[in-house]
């Protein structure tokens, strides 16, 4: 990048910054000692005006000083006896793409005598000291296509944004100061991503509807009641502004639960809804399950299916919001849940869940997040929920079992086809939980399932019964935390022949794990914290693997009952902290089953909605002695010259 008065910075994070380019990006981070090494550079970008490659110059040097353009240019002037510029005007012809990232530092100054007529993709990304673009950049920069600075600290932006006219994406995520968008906004009739999420507007600008090519819209306006009356708001969202964007194929409005203003702007926006018909994803916050059912019977004109069965991912969190002051859940779980595929996420419930029964067909994830009447997941009837692999249940308090064979239709379960789909449930803080299973067994139940993780159950007594345990044959990881009255894990025997990995923490009535013989062949890893009347773990037999790694608190490990040589490797755990935080992302991985984490697919082409900032694949990168075979300065004025076309 060029940049205005960096000198004498010291900097430890890996500094990437733009300079020059023929073809797409010259990446260049670069300290100068010397006029020599000026000429190396000069030198290597001569070198590569013939080539198709990107290159890559890093030279970080503590004590270093990264010279900045008006500097560059009188080396060249004065030194090099070489006027390069007959003005104060400087256009970089040739570069594409710039990537200024992480800065720890004062962000670095863009002058305005300088220009990029073809630069095409600025990402100013995670950069929390940009507080201020000048307005004079973005007319410096015509050909703009792509502009990302989410995660900075700016407060507007400059009216005359209007000026990016080639403007096709625009990301502004996670940007906490910005309150509002322009006017101009409208200005930008190319634009075909808008994404706002993270960043709590006041309000959508009318203009917003005059973006008639906009194909993703993520916006959050989170911050909108505290502004509202102080603004003298009377729409936040303005009425049919939705409904003009007719190429939209994505949209996804993100609001606090709390927020009462957002009744009335979720009916105006589901009554834009029949107009977006080529609307594939919907993210869409209703306060009420009135509005839910609502929303269910929503059409496009002439369209016999309902708009939410035509929908190829959605996220719908319905209810009231629930007042916590710890969270539940262990970190970003929520967020990643939330990240799922056909998401369905029900607050302080109250109604029959079986009232909703035709939508929860058509989800791949269902969480119910304080459920005040539902006592078992199985009056759901799961046999027809075919499409449902995630399920997530916290605080459903009237919950004595998940799952009662008397519920189930034989005639289809026999079939194989109850609870064929779910792959990870997940259980936290259900008080008066007893058993997982109860009742007649079915065939073929649950033998999808891969994860299966319970927390915080303090009545739950029994986990896998003879009558579930047969079913099980795809089941890869279990965690259990803080269930006092858990005595044994396994009592049968009887195998789970794809486990792997195995987590029991906070149990201190726990004295088995297994029965039986072995716990699994396929076991890899086991997590033991805090269950002090465990003595024996189970016996590996026949496992795949060579040696099971054991990770627990070096005491327990050293007073284990061994009733012979077990081919188990052990290591301590950092119990420094909370444990569950160095759980928590193999936790989450969990989620993130092949084929079934959130596809942003729209159709026949995929919306980009989160640029990445990292450099391409296709890097040579080359150290300071490397360039220094390059010959000295008898011919440097000569090779500027040939360089002149990179200007203007």
């Amino acid at each position: 990048m060029i940049v205005k008065k960096w000198s004498e910075t010291k900097y430890s994070n890996k500094f990437v910054t733009s300079l020059l380019s023929v073809n797409r990006v010259l990446y260049s981070a670069f300290t100068y000692s010397n006029i020599l090494f000026m000429h190396n550079v000069l030198m290597w970008i001569k070198s590569i005006l013939c080539r198709r490659m990107e290159v890559k110059l890093d030279f970080n040097e503590r004590d270093g000083t990264l010279f900045d353009i008006t500097e560059l240019l009188g080396l060249m002037k004065n030194v090099l006896g070489y006027q390069l510029m007959k003005s104060k005007f400087v256009a970089v012809m040739n570069l594409r793409v710039i990537h200024m990232t992480n800065f720890k530092s004062k962000f670095p100054e863009i002058p305005d005598n300088i220009s990029f007529p073809r630069l095409e993709e600025l990402y100013l990304q995670s950069n929390l000291n940009l507080s201020h673009i000048p307005p004079s950049v973005f007319e410096q920069m015509p050909a703009l296509k792509v502009l990302d600075m989410s995660n900075t600290s700016i407060k507007t932006l400059p009216p005359l944004v209007s000026k990016l006219i080639k403007l096709e994406e625009l990301h502004l995520r996670c940007c906490e100061l910005l309150l509002e968008l322009p006017h101009e906004i409208g200005t930008l009739r190319n634009l075909k991503v808008l994404d706002l999420e993270g960043t709590d507007l006041v309000c959508l600008p009318e203009e917003l509807g005059e973006l008639f090519e906009l194909k993703c819209l993520k916006v959050s306006l989170c911050d909108a009641d505290s502004c509202r009356k102080r603004k003298d708001l009377v729409n936040i969202i303005p009425r049919k502004t939705l409904s003009k964007l007719t190429q939209l194929e994505e949209l996804s409005v993100d609001v606090a639960p709390q927020d009462i203003w957002f009744n009335a702007s979720a009916k105006a926006i589901m009554e834009d809804l029949p107009n977006l018909r080529k609307l594939k994803t919907l993210k869409l916050y209703l306060p009420t399950t009135v509005l839910f059912q609502k929303l269910l019977e929503l059409k496009w004109n002439k369209d016999e299916l309902p708009i939410y069965q035509n929908l190829s991912n959605f996220n719908f969190i319905i209810g009231p919001h629930a007042h916590r002051f710890i969270s539940r859940l262990p970190r970003n779980l929520e967020e990643e849940f939330l990240k799922l595929k056909k998401c369905l996420k029900f607050i302080n419930g109250k109604d029959s869940m079986t009232t909703f029964s035709e939508a929860l067909k058509y989800a791949n994830a269902l969480y119910l997040d304080c459920h005040w009447t539902i006592q078992k997941l199985s009056v759901l009837k799961l046999e027809e929920l075919n499409e449902l692999k995630f399920c997530l249940l916290v605080d459903c308090n009237e919950m004595q079992t998940i799952f009662d064979g008397t519920d189930f239709n034989h005639k289809v379960a026999n079939k194989g086809d109850t609870c064929h789909s779910l792959q990870y449930l997940a259980i936290h803080y259900l008080k008066n939980l007893e058993v997982i299973w109860r009742g007649p067994g079915v065939d073929y139940c649950l033998q999808s399932l891969k994860v299966l993780a319970l927390h915080m159950c303090p009545n739950l007594t029994t986990i896998f019964t003879q009558v579930l345990l047969g079913d099980l044959v795809n089941l890869e990881e279990i965690i259990v935390e803080d269930c006092p009255k858990i005595k044994t894990l396994v009592d049968a025997d009887l195998t789970l022949p794809s486990l792997k990995k195995l987590s029991l923490l906070y149990l201190p009535e726990l004295v088995s794990i297994s029965s039986g013989l072995s716990i699994g062949p396929k076991l890899e890893s086991i997590v033991i914290y805090d269950c002090p009347k465990l003595k024996r773990l189970p016996c590996v037999g026949e496992c795949s693997k060579e040696v099971v790694e054991i990770h627990g608190e070096s005491e327990w490990w050293n007073a284990l009952e061994w009733s012979s040589s077990q081919p188990y490797t052990f290591s301590e755990l950092d119990i420094d902290g909370d444990f569950l935080d160095e759980l928590a992302p193999k936790y989450e991985d969990s989620l993130h089953v092949p084929d079934i984490t959130q596809c942003q697919s729209t159709g026949k082409q995929t919306i980009r909605t989160e640029p990445s900032s990292a450099p391409p694949e296709k890097v040579l990168t080359f150290s300071r002695n490397e360039l220094s075979r390059f010959e000295s300065s008898d011919r440097i004025v000569k090779e500027i010259q040939d360089l002149q076309d990179l200007f203007l």
